[in-house]
């Protein structure tokens, strides 16, 4: 399987979150702070298609994209029941 690596640690990445409870995404001089501090995996003309795991600079598994993994069905009956995904 394809591995995607960062340039940033996602623990180090949370911390600096932490730092601006109000980041909405919608202030413009929060959002460049955070593109400079923990720039995009991919630009926005990368298109991933083939099942891969990303993790961050500490070898940490941040997310896996996997396609097709369920049947068309089996997402619609999981869509339909949101408290499968509660704790």
């Amino acid at each position: 399987m394809h591995i995607v690596k960062t340039s940033w640690s996602a623990q180090e990445y949370a911390e600096t979150l932490q730092k601006y409870p109000r980041c909405s995404g919608q202030n413009s001089k929060t959002e460049t702070l955070m593109d400079c501090l923990f720039p995009p995996i991919y630009d926005t003309k990368t298109k991933v298609s083939e099942a891969c795991i990303f993790v961050d600079s500490q070898e940490a598994i941040i997310a896996w994209y996997l396609p097709n993994l369920l049947l068309p069905e089996r997402q619609v009956h999981l869509s339909g029941n949101a408290s499968f995904f509660r704790y």
